[in-house]
Parts: C-alpha cells; structure tokens; sequence
C-alpha cells in the first residue's frame, strides 16, 4: 500500500495527499478548514474475464471410399426419399400396415385389383333377426313332423290298414290272421322316401338360416 492517499474536500473540492496512518481519522481542509473524514481509498474493480469463444464443431467424418465391387455402394451420398413406401395404387395413401391386402383409406383391393364399394346400411334391429329367422325355425319344424310321421308310418301302418278294412277273408295258415289286400309296406315305402325328401330339404335350408347365414340381410340407406 502507498504511504499517502488522495483525498478530496468535498466543499471546495481541494485535492490533498494524506498520510495512509490517517485513515478513519478527520482532518481539516487547509483551504476551507472544513472538517473531512479520510477513507481508505476504494480498490480498483478487476477488469472483466472475455468471454471464451464457442469451440467450432468437429468437421463430420470423411466418407470412406466406396469399393468398386461393393453392389451397395453410394458414391453419391443420395438420399432415399418416400418413393419406397408402400402406397395404394388407387388414392396413393400409405399402407399400414405395408403388407395389408385392402386399403383402409378407399377400400382398393390389392388382390383383385379392385375397389369394394363402401356404403352405409341400417343398424339390425329385433324385428330384422326375427323376420330372417322364423322361416328357418319353420323349416326346423317340419323336418322333425316329417321324421316323426316316418316312424308312426312304419310302426303303426298295419293296424291303419286293419281299422281301414283293407284285408281279406281268408286267414294265414300260421297266424290265423287276415291276410291285407296288399301289404302296407307298399303304402310305408313310398310315403318314407318323400318324407325323406322333405326333410332334407327343409332341414338344410334351416341349418343355413339358422347357422350359416344367420344375420340379415343388410338394408342400405338412400342418400339423400
């Protein structure tokens, strides 16, 4: 530290030199005589650090060099655009996922390279199932009457015949019961194979309104 400090009077702003023992002491201004507190002068403020420059980035790697025989090579760095991507070949949206067989978008269909129509239909209702329904159980119906008349036919046409009278009067020489004028499995016979033929009929046309195509058919709305 110096020996002597600066100080100014602040009423006549006389410059004076002061012993640095005087610090915290008054003195007086051998101009004005007025009275003046020695402060221990204040220290200079360091000068500010620059601010360090930003380091450049790392210049990006060099491109090894691309060998002749390498059929993947890319000596020209190109760059794959969206040429790649799977798209529908009727709207041009991408597919998603790329290996779907319908476009979801317009409804194309990639296999044969067609569009479905797309259309809007009623919401099934209780009377559509029962209408679409109620033939099949009918039909269920009738195939279970026609077996049941098959097997009252095979079991109880005889005694049809006898109440009928369709018998002779002569007796069998075993049974010493009347012989029929013709036997009733000519009746039974042909009425089994009709029967029959009914219920297939009947039973697979239940069997595909009942389980196979048990949903309605499907009411498109009009536009308007």
């Amino acid at each position: 530290m110096a020996d002597t400090i600066p100080v100014a009077c602040p009423e006549c702003d006389k410059q004076m030199q002061v012993p640095t023992k005087l610090v915290g002491k008054k003195i007086r201004c051998k101009g004005c005589e007025a009275t003046i507190l020695v402060k221990e002068p204040k220290a200079a403020k360091p000068a500010k650090a620059a601010k360090p420059e930003p380091a450049s980035p790392p210049p990006p790697p060099a491109r090894p060099a691309a060998d002749d025989d390498d059929e993947n090579a890319d000596p020209y760095g190109a760059i794959k655009d969206d040429l790649d991507i799977p798209r529908c070949p009727f709207c041009a949206k991408e597919l998603d996922p790329p290996d779907t067989l319908i476009c979801l978008n317009c409804g194309y269909d990639l296999v044969q390279r067609r569009r479905h129509e797309s259309k809007t239909i009623h919401a099934w209702t209780k009377g559509d199932y029962f209408k679409h329904l109620a033939p099949g159980v009918a039909c269920a119906l009738v195939a279970i009457g026609f077996g049941a008349l098959i097997v009252l036919a095979i079991l109880y046409m005889p005694d049809v015949f006898t109440e009928v009278g369709l018998q002779d009067d002569k007796e069998h020489e075993i049974t010493k019961k009347k012989e029929f004028l013709f036997p009733p499995g000519a009746c039974t016979l042909p009425f089994t194979v009709l029967s029959l033929f009914i219920m297939y009929k009947s039973g697979w046309f239940a069997i595909k309104r009942l389980f196979i195509n048990w949903r309605p058919p499907e009411r498109k709305k009009e536009k308007k």
